[in-house]
Order: structure tokens, then C-alpha cells, then sequence
């Protein structure tokens, strides 16, 4: 019998009788294990496997194994619930394989005196020599399946568009296309699950989410208990002057005891989209950029995307007219939908539309990215013309507001596991997805794929960077205005450059003058013009600056090198000195505590880094303190406020502690900007709920 078939008729009493099982630590499981009955073990054992905590569940079943090795139930347990949580379907086979041999209609999940196994198992095996691309057992196994499951069975479905996966398998095995498949290695990709990656039009910046160990070890207390894995934090890596992504950064808006995912980034990179896990679902938030770094989240106001649905996914196109979102809401065609929406001549956003049946099958389809020239869409689906899990399939909208057949990406982009969340670079020749292959680090990884067929055509894009002369971080306010009288509807087009690097980029009409200026506070400092080349192919128009922000004047650095800077060398250097990013870091504190030490590894990074910046250049440093405490009552401080402004205290003298030990400039200034009381009302008995408070218990340094 199915586990959904059992989960809703007769486990209810179970789920509520072994309620709050997320609270259950390993500490907890074993103390079970010492004292509770075969049954009702059995019973929490299916519990865990209904609600997905599949690492406990394995913890109980381990111990039934160690007394029946060859039971049939015990190993269909613990192949199932080894098949749900583990990257690598070898793991589950071996309990699989003894499970098959023992199967009944009649299974009954609840009793710990059943020696069958559900006919289930042969699904799972078959699944996971699917996998292994072992495709004759895979077929044997779902053939066999489908042969003894009840006909109420909800994997029946699943078991048959598994079939049709195969045949698309062999024939995509037989002619694979010329892709290179990287995987990003150890600057981006952990010993723990990386996923959901995002890259930046221009290449250089990958944001992607990670259930790693945090570098302070922060997060350390906080597990999901199915897989027992850490919450999901969002990380970005950047590429260096060689092009090389360097070790991955934590995003600031990223808090322990929190699941919060990456999903896209707007072109400017100054709004940062993400899911959260919510009770009825998920739904989209966004984080914008302000005052020299990412603010808190917020929950994404366009109307019709969120609902009481499940809503995973969000991206925007590059002119950020169209933004399209996953959702698995009632009226669409089965599972997880494709919708989009369109801003409007009035600046408001369209109601939601279904991409329709050409897209959207009876299955699941997730993850679409629109690539830059604002009509190739790339998405996921899991359906029958995907070669096993998830595969990435390209579409195209015509002229007439149509969509082409969805093309299978072929193989070895696509694999027989789920490849999902797949998004380009500019010129569409390099993409990054997420996949769980042979080389990977850490179940699911980060692969680069590069090709020489999948690029945009026929589109112009201005590109390019602009730096500061002194090295200072570039203002929030400075932006490119781009006019272009010529076409069809007088169009102005405002760009805003990263603020990490100064990289701008935006696609303008081909055959058409475009003239520009470069504003700071609102007002030109510099006016220039482009005509753009009529042509079919992919161009770039590429210009480079540097602004002196006291006098206001920019330089042009582009074949007018010679004449404007003294040598090529020299404006390496310059544009070398400002890659200065900020430095920021966040610790979260328990209860009543107020103090770091020199010993804390993660300001020792900062500060060597500091340090290094200093030597090459950095200027003018300024370290922001802020702190914060929760509303949990305190009698040590008396007031929370009390408590907050210790914590600042104690931060800016520490702060001074680290300038000593690096021997950095004495002008170095520390400024405290804001001491705060924040986080959910207190509720009386509940001081334990660390989880609850102690994302409001914090002191972070920023450096700019």
C-alpha cells in the first residue's frame, strides 16, 4: 500500500498522538530506542517516514535491523526512507533489493510484527536504477510494479511517465550534444547541498542557497529534522580579475534557525528574491539594497503571486517588464505550474496568466529563467519527454505572442536525477545548474555548463564598468540614463551599476543612436552617444570609466587610453584598487550575553582582509556597529535596551582591539549607527524558544 494512501486514512491518530516530532533531537531518538516497545517504536518510525524526517526514522530502523537483518519490512523502511534523503540510489538498492523479496497488497505499515514488504519497493528500485541508468531494471522493476500495485495507488501514475523517461533516456544517451559540464569545486560547492543558483547577466556573480556549516559556526544548533540538515542560507561567490569564482560569501539578510532560498536577483543586483518556508506552503520575498548593504526581508508585492499555494520560485527579466513564477495553485494543469506577469504602461503588474498546455503538462515544471534578449525561455519539468527527474527544456516566444515546442536540452546536460534551476550570462554560451552527479561534493551541486549553440542572437547590449579614482565604493545614487529618440516608442532607460564592482549592462535596440548620461545625486556629470550596429548577430557595446566623485569628473578608459590615462598599466591599477567590497559580519548571541573575543575566527578573517585591502590601497575605513536584543525580559540589564547598548559597547571595544592587533591606521574611525529592541513581543514561559528570539540578539560590523 502506498504511504499517501496510509497518511490519509490511518495515521492521523499517530501524527497527533507523536506530535511535534520536529523537536525530537538524536538524544531524544535513542532514549525511544532504550525504552519504548517494538509497536510503538514501529509507530513513531512511520511518523517520521509520513512527515519526511527520514534521518530519525533510520535511527529506529536500524535498531529492528540489527535483530531481522532480512526482513522485508524493515528494509523496505530503510531502503525508502534512505531513497528520499540520500544523493546516491546505491545506498538504497541493497535494502530494496532484500524487500522484493517479501511483498504484499496487504501491507500494514503500523504493525511491528509485518515481515512483507509494500509493493512499493519495486518503485523505488526501479527509480533508483533509473538513476543509475541501468534502464533495463529500471523498466523491469515499474513494469513489475505496476503490475501488483492497487489500482488506488497514487505512484502508478509516477511509474508510467517513469517508462516514457526511459525510452527519452536511451535516446538522448545515443546522441549526446557538445556540452562541458564543470563542476564549481570548492570555492562554490560544499561537503553539504548547494543549490538553487543565479547568475549575473555579466558572469561575474553566482548567488546560489547552502545548507552548510557556517563559518562562525552560527547555525550550528539549527537542523531540519528530515534529512538533518542545517537551514538553507544564501550565499554569492564572485569571480576575481582571472575569472575564477572565489570562496562564497554569506549574504547579511541570512539568519540561523531560517530556511531562506535564493531564486533570482533583479540586473542592477540591488534586490536580492527569495523563498521561505511558510505553514501553508512558501511564498516569494525580496531584500533590497540600501545603505551599503542587503536589508531585511520583505514579502514581494506583487499582487496574484503569493498565495496560500506554494509558490517556489520567482525571476525577472533584464528589463524588468516580465517576471514569471511557479506556483501549484488550483486551475492549472497538474502539479507546479508556469505563471507570468507584465507590467503594465500605468507601472502596475497584470494579473497572473498561465503559460498554457504547450508549457505546463500534468506534472511539475519549475525554475524558468528568461535569458537576456527577453524571449528564450529556459524552465524544468519532471514529465514524460524528461529523461529522469527534472530535466531543462528551452522555449522561445514568437512574434505573435507564442511559445514553440519545448526542446529536451539533451544529454549530458540533462541526466537521469533532477537538473534544475538553470540560468545564463549574458551571451547565453554559459549557464550554471543544479545537479546531483558522480563528482558531486555534497548530494546536490553547482555544475557550469558551457556550449557553442544555445547562444542569444540578434541583440545589442551596452556593457561595461565604472570605478571610482580614489577607490572608494561607488555611490548608491550614481546611474546610466539612456535615451534613444529613434524607436519605435521614445524610450528612456535607467541602469544602476553593481555596486560591488561597477559592472552596468542593459540591452538597447539594434540600428538606432542612443545618446547617455551618467548622473550623480540626480544630475548629469557626463554626457556621451552610441549608434548601435544593424546586424543579426550577438554585440556588445563596451565602455569603461572612472569617476573623481569630489570634482565630478569622468574619464572614459576605452581606446582613448592612450590620451586620457598615461598607460594601460596605470588604469589597471586604478580599476585593481577598487574591488574593495564590504566586509560585514553578524553574530548572534545567546541569552543576556554581550561579549566577542580576539579569538573569534571569522572578525580574524575580516580583519586579515582589512589588513590586506590597507597595503594596496583602501582608504578612508569606517567600521559601523550595530546591535540589537530581543524583547525576552532581562534582570541582569533591567532594560533591553540596557542590554543592546552593552552589546554595542563591548563591540566598539573590541573593535579597537582588532585595529592594535592589525596594526591599522590609528584614523581608522568605529561608528555605533543604531542600538535596537526588536523581534516578537515576549510571551511568559517561552525564554527557552531560542529559535524564536535569537535572530533579534545580535551585534554586526560593517566596513566600508
Amino acid at each position: 500500500m502506498h504511504l499517501k494512501f496510509i497518511f490519509t486514512t490511518i495515521c492521523f491518530s499517530l501524527l497527533i498522538q507523536f506530535s511535534g516530532i520536529s523537536q525530537f533531537s538524536d538524544r531524544d531518538i535513542l532514549k525511544f530506542i532504550e525504552k519504548e516497545s517494538d509497536q510503538d517504536l514501529m509507530e513513531r518510525n512511520t511518523v517520521f517516514l509520513l512527515s519526511g524526517a527520514f534521518h530519525h526514522a533510520n535511527m529506529i530502523m536500524d535498531e529492528f535491523l540489527k535483530k531481522d537483518p532480512e526482513n522485508a519490512n524493515f528494509n523496505y523502511r530503510r531502503g525508502f526512507a534512505t531513497f528520499n534523503s540520500k544523493a546516491d540510489p546505491q545506498l538504497a538498492i541493497p535494502y530494496l533489493e532484500k524487500a522484493i523479496t517479501n511483498v504484499s497488497r496487504n501491507y500494514d505499515m503500523t504493525s511491528a510484527r509485518e515481515k512483507s514488504a509494500s509493493v512499493d519497493s519495486y518503485f523505488y528500485l526501479g527509480r533508483s536504477y533509473h538513476k543509475l541508468y541501468e534502464l533495463d531494471k529500471a523498466r523491469k522493476y515499474y513494469k513489475e510494479f505496476i503490475k501488483k500495485a492497487d489500482s488506488k495507488s497514487f505512484l502508478l501514475k509516477d511509474a508510467r511517465v517513469n517508462l516514457k523517461q526511459c525510452d527519452v533516456a536511451e535516446q538522448l544517451l545515443a546522441f549526446p550534444k557538445n556540452y562541458e559540464i564543470i563542476n564549481l569545486g570548492e570555492a562554490v560547492n560544499s561537503s553539504y547541498p548547494d543549490y538553487s543558483s543565479f547568475v549575473s547577466i555579466d558572469g561575474n556573480a553566482l548567488y546560489f542557497t547552502s545548507r552548510r556549516v557556517r563559518a562562525d559556526s552560527s547555525n550550528i544548533r539549527f537542523r531540519d529534522p528530515g534529512a538533518n540538515m542545517y537551514k538553507e542560507d544564501v550565499y554569492v561567490s564572485y569571480k576575481d580579475i582571472n575569472g575564477e569564482f572565489q570562496p562564497a560569501q554569506l549574504m547579511p539578510f541570512s539568519t540561523p534557525g531560517r530556511n531562506d532560498a535564493t531564486v533570482c536577483v533583479n540586473p542592477d543586483e540591488r534586490m536580492a528574491f527569495l523563498y521561505r518556508d511558510e505553514k501553508n506552503g512558501g511564498n516569494i520575498y525580496f531584500s533590497q539594497y540600501e545603505n551599503n548593504r542587503f536589508g531585511d526581508i520583505n514579502v514581494l508585492d506583487i499582487p496574484g503571486v503569493n498565495t496560500d499555494n506554494w509558490e517556489p520560485h520567482f525571476t525577472i527579466s533584464s528589463d524588468g517588464r516580465t517576471a514569471f513564477f511557479v506556483s501549484d495553485r488550483p486551475g492549472g494543469f497538474g502539479g507546479r505550474d508556469i505563471y507570468r506577469v507584465v507590467r503594465l504602461p500605468n507601472g502596475e503588474w497584470s494579473k497572473p496568466m498561465n503559460l498554457g498546455p504547450k508549457i505546463n503538462t500534468e506534472y511539475d515544471e519549475d525554475s524558468p529563467f528568461l535569458a537576456l534578449d527577453n524571449k528564450t525561455l529556459y524552465f524544468a519539468s519532471n514529465g514524460s519527454t524528461s529523461m529522469g527527474g527534472f530535466d531543462i527544456f528551452l522555449t522561445v516566444l514568437d512574434d505573435d505572442g507564442n511559445w514553440s515546442d519545448p526542446i529536451n536540452l539533451g544529454y549530458p546536460m540533462n541526466s537521469a536525477d533532477d537538473d534544475i534551476y538553470y540560468s545564463t550570462s549574458a551571451d547565453g554560451r554559459t549557464g550554471y545548474l543544479t545537479s546531483i552527479r558522480p563528482d558531486s561534493k555534497g548530494e546536490k551541486d553547482i555544475y557550469e555548463v558551457k556550449n557553442d549553440f544555445l547562444g542569444v542572437s540578434n541583440i545589442v547590449v551596452f556593457r561595461g564598468d565604472i570605478k571610482t579614482k580614489s577607490g572608494a565604493r561607488l555611490p548608491e545614487d550614481l546611474a546610466f540614463v539612456l535615451n534613444c529618440d529613434e524607436c519605435p516608442t521614445k524610450s528612456t532607460i535607467q541602469i544602476y551599476p553593481r555596486l560591488s564592482d561597477g559592472n552596468f549592462i542593459t540591452t538597447v535596440d539594434k540600428g538606432k543612436s542612443y545618446s547617455f548620461n551618467i548622473t550623480f545625486k540626480g544630475k548629469p556629470i557626463f554626457s556621451d552617444q552610441f549608434d548601435t550596429p544593424n546586424t543579426n548577430d550577438y554585440t556588445e557595446i563596451v565602455r569603461r570609466y572612472i569617476v573623481d566623485l569630489p570634482t565630478r569628473e569622468v574619464k572614459e578608459v576605452i581606446e582613448k587610453v592612450a590620451q586620457q590615462i598615461d598607460s594601460p598599466e596605470q588604469y589597471r591599477e586604478e580599476t585593481q584598487q577598487v574591488t574593495f567590497g564590504q566586509l560585514y559580519y553578524q553574530y548572534n548571541f545567546d541569552y543576556n550575553v554581550t561579549k566577542l573575543d580576539l579569538n573569534n575566527s571569522k572578525i580574524n578573517e575580516i580583519f586579515e582582509q582589512l589588513a590586506k585591502d590597507i597595503s594596496q590601497g583602501r582608504k578612508n575605513v569606517v567600521i559601523t556597529i550595530n546591535s540589537s536584543a530581543s524583547r525576552v525580559p532581562t534582570t541582569t540589564f533591567v532594560t533591553n535596551e540596557n542590554l543592546a547598548k552593552k552589546r554595542a559597547e563591548d563591540a566598539k571595544s573590541l573593535m579597537k582591539s582588532f585595529i592594535d592587533k592589525y596594526n591599522l591606521p590609528k584614523e581608522t574611525k568605529i561608528v555605533v549607527q543604531t542600538v535596537k529592541v526588536d523581534g516578537p513581543a515576549y510571551v511568559v514561559g517561552s525564554a527557552s524558544d531560542t529559535e524564536k528570539y535569537r535572530p533579534y540578539q545580535y551585534v554586526e560590523f560593517k566596513i566600508d
